[in-house]
C-alpha cells in the first residue's frame, strides 16, 4: 500500500544518496551503479513510497505506455493470455502502463502514443509487423521474424532445440520408438525451429521423422484430423507430440477414436503446456514456456531500452538473457499422476 507521507527526499536519506541520486535511480536514467539502483529502489519499497509515474513520464518527454503487438491470428489462445499479463505486471511495476496495438495494417496508426514495441512471436506474413520493426520506436521482440532481415533490437529466443530434445528423449525413455510432430506451420520462427530441431534429433537417433505441418494458430480439430491421418498409416507412431497452443487435447481424440489407449498404446505431448492439459485424464505431458515470466522479461527489457534514450542505431536483434523452458510430465506418457516438471 502506498504511503502518502512518505517523499522522495525521505527515500534518499534512507538510502543513503542525494535527492537526485534517488529520482535517476527510480526513473531509470542517470550513469548510477547497478547496487545503488537497487538499493534505492529497495528502500523506496520497503518504505511503501510510489511517486507520480504520469508527472515523471512527462518530465522526461514519454507517453508512460509500452505498445504490445500480438500475432494476428491468435485469439484468446492462453500463452498469449499470459504473456499480456505477464508484461503488464512488468510494466506496472515501472510505473508504465500496457497497450495492444490493433492488429494487421492499422498497427503502425498506433504508434505515436507509446515509449516502445513488445512484439511477440513475429509471423512472416504480419501485413503490420514491418511498420513496428522499421520504426523510431525501442523494439524488444519474443523470437525472430522468419524469412526476414528486419530484427528486434533485443530479442528473447528461448532454447526450443534443448526443450525438443528433452521432450523426444522423455519418450525415448517411456518406449516410443516411432515418435510423430504435428508441427504449427512455417510462418514463425518458433514454428520453424520446433520442426528443424525435431527433425535433427531424429537424424541424431537414426529414426524416421514423422512430421506434419498444420498452421500457427491451428485448432484441436486440425490437429484430430492430422494425427487420425497418422494412426492411419501402415505404420503408425507410437507417440504423437502437437505442437500448436492447446492442441494435443485433439490428438486424444483421435487416439481414442481409433480405440487405443493414451499412455499405453501411444504417448501424447504438447508442445507447449496449457491449463487443459492439467485437468484432462490422463493429464498431458508438456512444454512449460513459462509465458508470464517471459512477458515480465521483455517489458524489463524494453523499459531498460527506453531509459537508455530510444532505440540503437546498432546491434538490432542483439540476444537478450536466456528464457529456459521446463518439461511437465504427465499422465499421457505413463508418467506418474499429478505432473512431474523436469
Amino acid at each position: 500500500m502506498r504511503n502518502q507521507n512518505i517523499t522522495l527526499l525521505d527515500v534518499a536519506q534512507a538510502a543513503g544518496v542525494s535527492r537526485t541520486t534517488a529520482s535517476a535511480a527510480l526513473g531509470g536514467s542517470g550513469r548510477i551503479s547497478e547496487g545503488t539502483r537497487e538499493r534505492v529502489r529497495s528502500t523506496a519499497e520497503r518504505l511503501g513510497y510510489r511517486g507520480n509515474a504520469a508527472a515523471r513520464h512527462l518530465r522526461q518527454g514519454r507517453a508512460g505506455v509500452l505498445g504490445l503487438h500480438l500475432p494476428f491470428q491468435v485469439g484468446m489462445l492462453e500463452y498469449y493470455m499470459r504473456f499480456v499479463f505477464g508484461a503488464a505486471e512488468g510494466a506496472r511495476r515501472a510505473g508504465y502502463a500496457l497497450t495492444i496495438l490493433p492488429a494487421g495494417q492499422d498497427a503502425a496508426s498506433a504508434l505515436d502514443g507509446v515509449d516502445g514495441v513488445l512484439v511477440v512471436d513475429p509471423l512472416g506474413d504480419d501485413p503490420g509487423l514491418g511498420e513496428v520493426l522499421d520504426g523510431e520506436k525501442p523494439c524488444v521482440a519474443s523470437e525472430r521474424t522468419p524469412g526476414s532481415g528486419r530484427a528486434a533490437e533485443v530479442v528473447v529466443e528461448p532454447d526450443h532445440r534443448a526443450a525438443i530434445e528433452a521432450l523426444f528423449d522423455h519418450l525415448l525413455a517411456r518406449g516410443a520408438r516411432r515418435p510423430a510432430f504435428i508441427g504449427a506451420g512455417t510462418n514463425s520462427s518458433w514454428g520453424l525451429r520446433s520442426a528443424r530441431a525435431y527433425e535433427q534429433w531424429c537424424a541424431e537417433r537414426g529414426i524416421a521423422p514423422i512430421l506434419e505441418q498444420t498452421s500457427f494458430a491451428a485448432s484441436a480439430r486440425e490437429v484430430a484430423r492430422a494425427a487420425g491421418r497418422m494412426l492411419d498409416a501402415e505404420r503408425p507412431p507410437d507417440a504423437i507430440v502437437s505442437a500448436p497452443d492447446g492442441t494435443a487435447l485433439g490428438v486424444l481424440d483421435a487416439v481414442h477414436l481409433h480405440g487405443l489407449t493414451v499412455g499405453e498404446d501411444v504417448l501424447v505431448a504438447g508442445a507447449v503446456d496449457s491449463t487443459p492439459y492439467r485437468h484432462v485424464t490422463p493429464g498431458i505431458t508438456a512444454l512449460d514456456h513459462r509465458p508470464a515470466e517471459l512477458g515480465e522479461l521483455c517489458a524489463s527489457l524494453l523499459i531498460e531500452r527506453i531509459a537508455a534514450g530510444g532505440r540503437a542505431e546498432e546491434g538490432a536483434g542483439d540476444p537478450a538473457p536466456a528464457h529456459p523452458l521446463r518439461l511437465v510430465e504427465r499422465g499421457s506418457t505413463g508418467a506418474p499422476a499429478g505432473g512431474s516438471p523436469h
